[in-house]
């Protein structure tokens, strides 16, 4: 009898908040052991899972694109609060921007494998405003409207 054809499917915004949760509580899966921005180890794992008598066909990862790739595509109205967002929140805005370069990275290099296929979803933003209190003088509190940049699959 021949080994099954198997087909998996991951989505990797899922399984990469498992597996930070799994690392926080498991010395197996921290670094140096096991860096799930690395594909050769992040695809070992998953074939890990693969029954004796199933064979691998392709693995489909379902990943976001990178903010900086959704960035040029912001009409006039919006890209008019980005930029305004840019200047008040500069560090927040830089992080998203690394995450970015780690994002376009890792999906470059788990696309480059063997038996996978990437299908990159858009990514949609918007400003979600926040009140947040901040100390203002003398130990007085205010609210402060805060402005954060939520991305999500559109």
């Amino acid at each position: 009898m021949g080994k099954i054809e198997t087909t998996i499917f991951v989505d990797w915004e899922n399984l990469h908040s498992d597996l930070e949760a799994i690392q926080e509580t498991d010395e197996c899966f921290k670094l140096p052991h096991f860096d799930f921005n690395n594909p050769e180890q992040l695809l070992a794992l998953i074939r890990s899972f693969l029954e004796p008598e199933e064979e691998l066909k392709r693995i489909y990862f379902y990943v976001s694109e990178p903010f900086t790739e959704v960035e040029p595509r912001i009409k006039s109205n919006k890209k008019e609060e980005l930029e305004r967002y840019k200047e008040k929140n500069p560090k927040e805005y830089e992080e998203k921007v690394n995450k970015s370069g780690i994002i376009q990275s890792f999906n470059h290099a788990i696309a480059q494998q063997n038996q996978v296929k990437l299908r990159v979803g858009r990514v949609k933003f918007k400003f979600v405003y926040k009140f947040e209190d901040k100390e203002v003088y003398n130990g007085l509190e205010a609210k402060i409207f805060i402005p954060y940049l939520k991305l999500r699959q559109k």
